[in-house]
């Protein structure tokens, strides 16, 4: 699959999550432009043959970035940009294949998958924070 489509419905559930949370209308579109660029980031990583948490991480990162510069230009708070930014990250079916090894008694495909979940988790949870603390390194104080 090319990149285009990748894009294209990053943006579409990314803006379903956007109205969904009640993001404001102004902002619902550039929350969904933030998600798509976040997930494009994790796919372009991800293709290139790197793990799947470095991937995950560089993708929350864009996020994170797209969400602290729309916040700045619209003068919102951040977190209407990152909720939904993230959602296309997070990695439910690693969680899924979790359970379903652990209902049908495969211990090591569970630990893996769960591993899986953990880091990515991780990844996406460490380069939110991350991002804000950057931004507060270049900024001025108000």
């Amino acid at each position: 699959m090319s990149v285009f489509p990748q894009f294209f419905f990053s943006l579409i559930s990314t803006l379903g999550f956007a109205v969904l949370f009640n993001a404001p209308r102004r902002a619902v579109f550039w929350a969904g432009l933030t998600g798509a660029l976040g997930w494009t980031v994790y796919w372009l990583v991800n293709q290139g043959g790197s793990s799947l948490a470095l991937s995950t991480f560089l993708g929350a990162l864009t996020v994170g970035l797209g969400g602290e510069i729309l916040a700045r230009i619209q003068k919102m708070p951040v977190t209407t940009y990152v909720i939904p930014g993230i959602v296309p990250l997070v990695p439910g079916y690693s969680l899924y294949l979790t359970m379903i090894h652990l209902l049908g008694n495969r211990l090591p495909d569970s630990l893996q998958a769960g591993m899986d979940v953990v880091l990515t988790g991780g990844a996406i949870s460490i380069a939110v924070i991350l991002m804000p603390s950057l931004a507060r390194l270049f900024t001025r104080p108000s």
